[in-house]
């Protein structure tokens, strides 16, 4: 009966993973990406306070607009190996992301909206 006990012990530490060692590869941290940009002309909504926040998390750039915009192309491109990875939405949208590379390296990320430019880089 004691081997029993100890063989169904055994199954269900090995079944719930109770020997695994540390986290996850898809429990990654975001990488927040810092962004400078410029207002190419005033928005037609007279909305001068529209900023944008940028990430990097798990094969993905993600940008969060504070207000909807119309018209967002997104680039990022390796310094690197030069390969360049984008995307164009047009229409009304607050969130938006363009599929980049896992592989480590440094990259170039340049929004533009139909007000404004920014551009911003991060490490992987």
């Amino acid at each position: 009966m004691r081997k029993i006990t100890i063989l169904l012990l055994s199954i269900l530490c090995v079944t719930f993973g109770a020997y695994s060692l540390g986290d996850t590869p898809t429990a990654q941290k975001a990488i927040p990406i810092t962004l400078k940009g410029k207002k190419l002309k005033l928005p037609r909504t007279g909305d001068l306070t529209t900023t944008v926040e940028c990430y990097y998390y798990d094969g993905r750039v993600y940008v969060d607009f504070y207000a909807p915009v119309e018209d967002v192309e997104i680039s990022v491109t390796s310094i690197y190996t030069g390969e360049q990875y984008d995307t164009f939405a047009s229409g009304m949208g607050q969130y938006f992301y363009v599929d980049v590379p896992t592989t480590s390296g440094q990259y170039y990320v340049e929004i533009e909206s139909d007000s404004a430019t920014w551009c911003g880089e991060y490490y992987l």
